[in-house]
């Protein structure tokens, strides 16, 4: 029987939460004082876990239990296939929305769409589909991951996985880091395009860092009991920490380009962004046991993540777009949690309804 983890469940559905709220949030206000946006976006900087918290969770999850590794690779092309599924149907709901011409898709097109959501002149937003592809990327390298996680820690493997993953922390988030944050404080070099150095590190630099963050929450997962007994002030310090050290990044570069600037996306590759994941996700395991009700409650969302990010994104472009974005006089941090709050809530809850279809409960398990 599948071990239900009320930390899991508990991350999971914060982490949703934080996805749903960044991808469809109206926080800052021409009318803001400078003073107002940087508060605004110190707390608006949480959503960076959301992704990373997603990885964590998925590594602690499959690291730590025993590998079938047949089950493993069906698991893989049920990913794929349902993937493909919501592609068409975002585009078919979105497409109609926004009054695309579908007379004028040829087959070629449409095919390119469904295998690699690479569309001409992009007419639907699918940006958030980078998510599964990744995760699809590293349960195919999870059999090797698995061996290494699993291997004694006297034998080579284990010694040599272990500093492998200390250089690759190392590469991945804190040399890049420092030399775009630097790159951007000097005049002559701040309007450089840095992006193409992305294809330098191993996949590109957004998969492997969801790598380490799959890795490390199995590796927090192994050690939970003993990692309980870190101090919650610690812990807070440490998100504050990176809570300022984004939000000042944020400032930095997007003074320099004169132009607005995503932290929460660019920050999941940072160390700022992995300090606050890490220590969300701490602090999360600490958690002894939850009431009755709120166990339920935590629960259905976490079962019906993956509908929730499938749907919220037809939801947003449509609905929230026709009914509510118009209707909103007053728009900033606390309206926006309010949104994301019932889109996960009234999302999750459709699913355990639609899970009863015999046809549907495949695009929603």
């Amino acid at each position: 029987m599948k071990k239900d983890y009320q930390y899991i469940n508990f991350l999971k559905s914060i982490a949703i939460l934080m996805v749903c709220t960044y991808h469809f949030g109206i926080v800052l206000s021409s009318a803001d004082t400078e003073y107002l946006r940087i508060i605004k976006i110190f707390f608006y900087n949480l959503c960076v876990a959301g992704v990373p918290l997603f990885f964590m969770v998925n590594g602690a999850l499959l690291l730590n239990k025993e590998l079938d590794i047949k089950a493993h690779y069906i698991k893989i092309i049920k990913m794929f296939f349902v993937l493909c599924a919501w592609r068409i149907i975002t585009l078919l709901i979105i497409g109609f929305y926004t009054e695309i011409d579908f007379s004028t898709i040829g087959i070629r097109q449409l095919f390119n769409y469904i295998l690699l959501s690479n569309f001409e002149n992009n007419p639907v937003p699918t940006n958030h589909f980078w998510f599964i592809p990744t995760l699809i990327g590293i349960h195919l390298l999870f059999p090797i991951l698995k061996k290494a996680f699993d291997a004694d820690k006297n034998e080579p493997i284990y010694r040599n996985s272990l500093a492998l993953l200390c250089i690759t922390i190392f590469v991945l988030f804190l040399i890049p880091n420092l030399f775009y944050v630097f790159v951007k404080q000097v005049p002559m070099l701040c309007h450089l395009d840095l992006n193409g150095l992305n294809g330098l590190l191993p996949f590109n630099l957004s998969s492997a860092c969801m790598l380490m963050y799959f890795i490390m929450g199995g590796l927090i997962h192994q050690k939970k009991d003993k990692l309980k007994e870190l101090p919650m002030l610690k812990l807070l310090l440490c998100l504050l920490g990176g809570l300022i050290l984004l939000t000042v990044r944020w400032k930095i570069i997007s003074n320099a380009d004169n132009a607005p600037y995503d932290a929460i996306y660019n920050g999941t590759m940072t160390i700022s962004g992995m300090m606050i994941a890490c220590s969300i996700y701490l602090m999360a395991i600490k958690i002894k046991a939850l009431p009755s009700y709120s166990q339920k409650f935590f629960q259905t969302i976490s079962r019906n993540t993956l509908f929730v990010y499938y749907a919220h994104w037809i939801v947003g472009y449509t609905l929230l777009d026709l009914v509510i974005y118009p209707s909103l006089s007053i728009r900033g941090l606390f309206i926006n949690l309010i949104k994301g709050l019932l889109l996960v809530i009234s999302l999750s809850y459709l699913a355990v309804l639609l899970k009863k279809l015999p046809i549907i409960k495949h695009l929603i398990n």
